[in-house]
C-alpha cells in the first residue's frame, strides 16, 4: 500500500526532482513534503463525507468543563475529530468549541468524519487527488517563479481538480446512503463545483 513517502515521491518524481526516504529527511524536497504532505492530506479529507472516513461514536460526557451557551451538558470529541456531520438524531440543536461538543442531551451518538491518516484506506482516485495537490504547492518551490514553475503549479491544480471530481463520483457510487454526498457545507462556504470543468485525461 502507498505510504505518505511513497505519494510524496510520485510527486517529486512528476516534477523531475530527486525521491526521497522519509518525511524527516534533510534535503529540500523531504522539508517541503513534510511542510505540505499533512495539511493537502486534511485539505482533501474535508472536500467530502468520503465513506473510508465516516465514523459514528457515542461520546463521553465531560463533568469538570462547564457546557456553553446555556446548554445541559458538555462531551468530548474524539481524538481523530475532523469535521462533524450530524448527531444520531438530526433535529438535536448542539455546537462544537475547540475540543467538545455543548447540548442538552443527556446522551450523544455522533456521525463524524475522521482525519484519516492510514494510506492504506484511501483508493486509487483519491491517492491521486493527493498526488496531484502535493505538486500543486511544490512545483513553485522546487522549479522556481518563474513561467515554469507557475505553469507547472497551475497544471497539478487543474489535474488536481478532476481527480478531486472523480474520486467524489467514485465515492459516491459506493457510498452509505445516509451520506449527504451533496456536501452542502462547501456550498455553503463559497466552495461551488457546480461550474468546474475538469481537463480530458488520456486513461
Amino acid at each position: 500500500m502507498p505510504s505518505p513517502v511513497n505519494i510524496c515521491n510520485e510527486a517529486l518524481l512528476s516534477l523531475g526532482a530527486e525521491s526521497i526516504a522519509s518525511l524527516t529527511g534533510a534535503s529540500k524536497g523531504a522539508r517541503l513534503c513534510n511542510q505540505f504532505y499533512p495539511t493537502s492530506r486534511d485539505e482533501l479529507l474535508e472536500m467530502h463525507n468520503w465513506t473510508f472516513s465516516v465514523k459514528r461514536q457515542e461520546l463521553a460526557q465531560v463533568t469538570d468543563v462547564e457546557p456553553l451557551f446555556g446548554y445541559e451538558y458538555t462531551y468530548q470529541l474524539p481524538t481523530d475529530f475532523l469535521l462533524d456531520i450530524n448527531l444520531e438524531y438530526k433535529d438535536v440543536k448542539y455546537e462544537i468549541i475547540g475540543e467538545y461538543l455543548n447540548t442538552d442531551e443527556s446522551e450523544v451518538k455522533l456521525f463524524y468524519l475522521a482525519a484519516t491518516t492510514a494510506t492504506g484506506s484511501y483508493f486509487a482516485l483519491f491517492q491521486q487527488a493527493l498526488v496531484e495537490r502535493i505538486k500543486s504547492k511544490l512545483a513553485i518551490p522546487l522549479m522556481g517563479h518563474g513561467a515554469k514553475g507557475f505553469k507547472a503549479a497551475e497544471k497539478a491544480f487543474e489535474m488536481y481538480l478532476y481527480y478531486l471530481g472523480k474520486a467524489q463520483e467514485f465515492d459516491a457510487r459506493r457510498g452509505n446512503p445516509e451520506l449527504d454526498t451533496e456536501d452542502s457545507w462547501l456550498t455553503a462556504g463559497g466552495f461551488d463545483q457546480t461550474d468546474l470543468t475538469y481537463p480530458d485525461v488520456e486513461r
